[in-house]
């Protein structure tokens, strides 16, 4: 019963000696409003029908995600890295492909069919991007790749689940 009346005591003591403690440590950082204020604000994101975006047509972009499922499903690295924009090139490597096939399943089988595609366009700030997502269905398993496509036509994102 000491022993719970002790650790009682302590936590109080801890609790209320942080409370009053706290004030004296945030009196030196600025105000919350000034920091907003230096931060730029994040770019506006804006979702448009992909016919809307006067960049994308929803044939080309379908016709690019399905060459890029194709280099997938291959494990071809060097095709798709070229397909890529700088920023996504470091990211599709070969143990990242393999990492993220077997996560999904070990064995996927031969590709049965696709889905129906669902398509936007999506601007962010002065960039629009073309995004895809769409299901596949295999002999052993199904998957949903949702692959975004910058002004250039290179893959800008690349996500599998």
């Amino acid at each position: 019963m000491k022993f719970r009346r002790i650790v009682c005591a302590l936590c109080l003591s801890l609790m209320c000696g942080g409370t009053f403690a706290a004030p004296a440590a945030l009196a030196e950082e600025e105000p919350a409003e000034q920091v907003e204020m230096q931060q730029p604000a994040p770019p506006q994101i804006e979702q448009i029908p992909i016919e809307e975006s006067g960049v994308f047509t929803a044939a080309q972009v379908e016709s690019q995600v399905k060459m890029a499922i194709d280099l997938f499903e291959k494990g071809d690295i060097a095709a798709l890295q070229a397909s890529a924009n700088d920023r996504m090139r470091a990211g599709l490597t070969e143990k990242n492909i393999t990492g993220a096939k077997d996560l999904i399943a070990p064995k996927w089988g031969a590709r049965v069919a696709f889905g129906k595609p669902y398509m936007f366009a999506q601007r962010e700030g002065d960039e629009i991007f073309a995004v895809c997502e769409i299901a596949v269905g295999y002999k052993t398993t199904a998957v949903n790749y949702r692959i975004a496509y910058d002004r250039n036509m290179k893959i800008a994102g690349f996500f599998v689940r």
